[in-house]
């Protein structure tokens, strides 16, 4: 969340959760929370997710993360970000994803960059 505007409320969250569920109802696909195996340590989300706000590169399908600050650099974002897109092969619905960040946000770059190679 360091480059988001600010940390949700509980209500906010809560909403948040509400879209999901919506959202994998209808399209099979959100941003799903993610683990670490070995402990079961919740780390974040990542998947992918319709963007419908007004903008020149909307409606799109974005892939995106947050991930804690402790899961950064060992490889969570870029095997997740990797396994969510496997899904998008046989969907050709799914053709074109984006990946929306700021442009400080030097981390999720450095993903986007890992995750096409």
């Amino acid at each position: 969340m360091n480059y988001l505007p600010n940390l949700l409320t509980k209500e906010e969250c809560n909403n948040f959760i509400k879209r999901m569920q919506f959202h994998f109802k209808n399209f099979g696909f959100y941003y799903f929370a993610e683990d670490i195996l070995k402990t079961l340590k919740f780390i974040g989300f990542v998947g992918m997710l319709n963007q419908t706000y007004k903008s020149n590169f909307t409606p799109c399908i974005d892939i995106g993360w947050r991930l804690k600050i402790s899961s950064w650099g060992n490889g969570h974002g870029i095997e997740a970000a990797k396994k969510k897109l496997k899904y998008t092969v046989n969907k050709p619905h799914l053709k074109e994803i984006y990946s929306l960040i700021t442009i400080p946000n030097i981390y999720s770059i450095a993903i986007i960059k890992k995750k096409q190679e």
